[in-house]
């Protein structure tokens, strides 16, 4: 079973970008075009790596 990365970007260029390099390196991509949205996935999905834009804004998390 492949591992799962979650890339997170506001970029659709660099998340397409990204998306093609990790399925083509034999990942399960998936992707993200911010914070909330991202959240929303992990919810229900469990990833091995998640990759973030380091300029994202930052999300308010109620634990």
């Amino acid at each position: 079973m492949p591992r799962k990365i979650l890339t997170v970007d506001d970029s659709r260029s660099l998340r397409d970008m990204a998306f093609c390099t990790l399925k083509g390196a034999g990942f399960e991509a998936l992707e993200a075009k911010d914070g909330p949205k991202a959240l929303g996935g992990l919810a229900t999905i469990r990833v091995d790596l998640t990759s973030t834009d380091g300029a994202s804004r930052p999300i308010a998390v109620n634990a």
